[in-house]
C-alpha cells in the first residue's frame, strides 16, 4: 500500500481535524475517504459516463420536483 505525506498550512489542518471529529474519525482517516471518493468520480469522469457529479451530489436524493 503506498502511502503519502502532505503539508497543510495550520487552519486547513485545523479545519480537516474539526471536520474528521464531526465525522466520528481521524483526519487520516477522513482525508483517505476523501481522496478514494475524488479518484472513483474522475474514472467515471474519464470513462465518460454521466455528467460530471461530485461524490456528494451522488448521494444525495434526488429531489421529486
Amino acid at each position: 500500500m503506498a502511502t503519502f505525506t502532505i503539508e497543510l498550512p495550520d487552519d486547513e489542518a485545523q479545519q480537516l481535524a474539526e471536520a474528521a471529529a464531526r465525522r466520528e474519525t481521524t483526519p487520516e482517516a477522513l482525508a483517505s475517504r476523501w481522496l478514494r471518493e475524488r479518484l472513483v468520480h474522475e474514472r467515471e469522469r474519464a470513462a465518460g459516463s454521466g455528467k460530471p457529479m461530485s461524490p456528494r451530489a451522488r448521494r444525495a436524493p434526488e429531489s421529486g420536483e
